[in-house]
């Protein structure tokens, strides 16, 4: 008999969907609860979606404090405590109300599940890197209380080792895509003496860094390439500024926010992809672009470039505060123009052998029966 498994997360996504959805035809006695239909910082509602899983969702309470998402949801707590779940897969922060009053409830012997974090910890995000003596000591307390987290990758294992975790068994669980809507065209690049650079990213420049980037590649070195990015954001106006006011539009593009299948068309037609980030936990574009078979020009401080970059070999790695690191990094891909079509295929069968929806799926679920059901 299989135990009882929850997976507790905040709003329904497109990718996470898709997922639940696959993992609905295997043998697992799981539901989904969603704290909220829908949230004003995402584009995507409840209702957009075909959902073929178990699920429950109802809007709890959701307050915006500056950059942080506060959720509450007490109906959800209380269908804890009543059901009683054997398995609680936290698909939330370390410091959501939610988790903590969850991980409370455990402590005092009213909740009895085993809680599991499913954590995108990254010691370089922006917010890791702000630390003080409390904030430490409280997310150490809180991610303690779990014997297991199913995890993204390695780099939230090197976050927890750095934060002082105790050590612990790890689930592999990456994020997947939308591997239907990536996989679905024919990779042909670009077709003009320009090397076609794409970014896909939230624009906003503290997490995204694109003008930044922008910004370190010397007017000369720019003639040699085609940026386009693809995105929206509060920053587009700024970025769209620079361009103009610097006679970049020959050679940067700004193409506004894309269906997925407009993306994909525009990644089928690049020749590399670029995510010169400041701050990301473990980005789906990258995963995205790997599908679509491009070499990758992304900035160290992705969280998932541990599994996704082979340097030299698939692509480059850029440090988003060393302006030399980017323009090294495009004298390269000039260099290799030749081979950029055999890195983006190294790409494609990276993502084939590792980071694939069916590759994914069948390590979580072999973890989850190891390690939760009963033999």
């Amino acid at each position: 008999m299989t135990k009882k498994i929850v997976f507790y997360t905040n709003i329904c996504t497109p990718y996470r969907t898709e997922f639940f959805n696959y993992l609905n035809q295997f043998d697992l006695s799981f539901s989904v609860w969603y704290q909220r239909a829908s949230v004003p910082y995402r584009k995507w509602n409840y209702s957009d979606f075909f959902i073929s899983h178990h699920h429950f969702v109802n809007d709890g309470l959701f307050i915006q404090l500056g950059s942080f998402p506060l959720f509450f949801n007490p109906s959800l707590i209380y269908k804890s405590i009543r059901t009683q779940p054997q398995v609680m897969i936290l698909g939330l922060s370390w410091n959501d109300l939610d988790a903590i009053l969850l991980i409370f409830l455990k402590k005092v012997g009213i909740l009895n599940s085993e809680l599991i974090f499913w954590s995108e910890a990254n010691y370089l995000t922006n917010g890791a890197r702000r630390v003080s003596i409390f904030k430490s000591w409280f997310r150490k307390l809180v991610y303690n209380q779990c014997s297991f987290h199913v995890s993204s990758g390695k780099m939230t294992q090197l976050t927890l080792d750095r934060w002082g975790v105790l050590p612990q068994k790890f689930i592999p669980l990456p994020n997947v895509i939308q591997e239907s809507v990536f996989d679905s065209r024919t990779h042909v690049g670009s077709s003009d003496t320009l090397i076609h650079i794409i970014i896909s990213a939230r624009l906003v420049e503290r997490l995204k860094g694109i003008l930044n980037f922008l910004e370190s590649i010397p007017h000369d070195l720019l003639l040699s390439f085609h940026i386009k990015i693809a995105g929206s954001g509060p920053d587009f106006p700024i970025i769209n500024n620079y361009i103009v006011t610097n006679n970049l539009a020959a050679n940067v593009s700004l193409l506004g926010e894309l269906t997925p299948d407009e993306l994909a068309y525009q990644f089928s037609i690049s020749d590399l992809f670029c995510l010169p980030s400041f701050s990301d936990p473990s980005p789906l574009s990258i995963f995205e672009a790997m599908c679509s078979s491009l070499p990758l020009l992304v900035s160290n401080r992705c969280g998932n470039h541990y599994e996704s970059v082979i340097v030299d070999e698939n692509g480059y790695l850029i440090d988003p505060d060393n302006p030399q690191s980017i323009i090294d990094a495009l004298n390269n891909i000039i260099i290799n123009r030749d081979h950029l079509r055999t890195m983006g295929e190294l790409s494609k069968t990276i993502y084939t052998n590792n980071l694939s929806k069916q590759i994914i799926s069948s390590r979580f679920i072999d973890a989850l029966k190891s390690t939760f059901y009963d033999q």
